[in-house]
């Protein structure tokens, strides 16, 4: 069987998260994860993981557009995540003066591999997605 191109692409994104270490990487730079937080967040970011595992496993067989599409989507995915959690330290910062360390940090994961998926995408595809998003985020 051969690989599509863009799918051991992906595969080589997966590789580079497959362990979690960037979530520790993370938590560390931002300094003020409480020790009792790492499990949570070594949990949330393992699903975004799992979920990109799934995403080459059901398209072993599938052609170049199906791929293109499952990364579309799982892009999707990953901003609408990346928006919600940005919203809500910003909330908290408003409201608080501190952001909750837990969705800072996973803020920062995301962020991260939306950059990876991206570079899976052409820069047209990017401009139109993220169109997409501020209409959504608007209210069209």
């Amino acid at each position: 069987m051969v690989i599509p191109a863009k799918l051991n692409r992906l595969y080589e994104v997966y590789l580079k998260y497959k362990d979690n270490l960037q979530i520790s990487d993370f938590a560390n730079d931002y300094g003020s994860v409480p020790e009792n937080k790492l499990p949570r967040l070594k949990c949330l970011s393992k699903l975004k993981i799992r979920a990109l595992g799934s995403i080459i496993k059901i398209n072993l067989d599938s052609d170049e557009e199906e791929i293109r599409s499952s990364i579309i989507n799982f892009w999707f995915e990953l901003r609408a995540e990346w928006i919600r959690h940005n919203t809500v330290n910003n909330y908290n910062m408003v409201l608080n003066g501190i952001s909750d360390p837990v969705s800072v940090v996973l803020s920062a994961f995301i962020s991260s591999m939306i950059d990876d998926v991206e570079n899976l995408l052409t820069p047209d595809e990017i401009t139109q997605m993220n169109e997409i998003m501020v209409n959504v985020q608007n209210g069209f």
